[in-house]
């Protein structure tokens, strides 16, 4: 769980990867999504449920990393900004497990794959725009 705070802490400070939104990831491990181990390099088999879930997490993270922006930019110290990122840290891994049908490792191996796979991430993006009302 430690690493996949990390993986999420550090995903969120590098900013969104598909345009609208979104961080990321590499393998499913959710028992409600449909999928396959993948192999070195290969993209997790994800379903659309789970995409979903995604998207909505996405924009969850989203909100929380606009909200603590501000913060981190007016921090007056290397200490104070990681106290910051941590605190925004732990809201994203809580909004990620609140929502129904994806976790944490889940998330972050999603996002990861999404970025090797053009048709993941134009999926995802649609997804986002969906539970964005756009």
């Amino acid at each position: 769980m430690n690493f996949a705070r990390t993986t999420l802490a550090a995903v969120a400070a590098l900013g969104m990867a598909f345009g609208a939104a979104s961080l990321t990831g590499t393998s499913v491990t959710s028992p409600a999504a449909a999928q396959t181990a993948p192999a070195p390099g290969q993209a997790p088999n994800v379903d659309e449920d789970t995409l979903r879930s995604f998207a909505v997490a996405t924009l969850e993270i989203q909100e929380i990393s606009q909200a603590y922006q501000p913060q981190m930019e007016a921090a007056e110290s290397q200490e104070q900004q990681q106290e910051i990122a941590q605190a925004a840290n732990d809201e994203m891994v809580a909004a990620v497990e609140a929502v129904p049908g994806i976790d944490v490792d889940s998330y972050n191996a999603i996002a990861e794959a999404a970025q090797a796979d053009p048709e993941m991430m134009q999926q995802i993006n649609t997804f986002i725009a969906e539970a964005a009302g756009q």
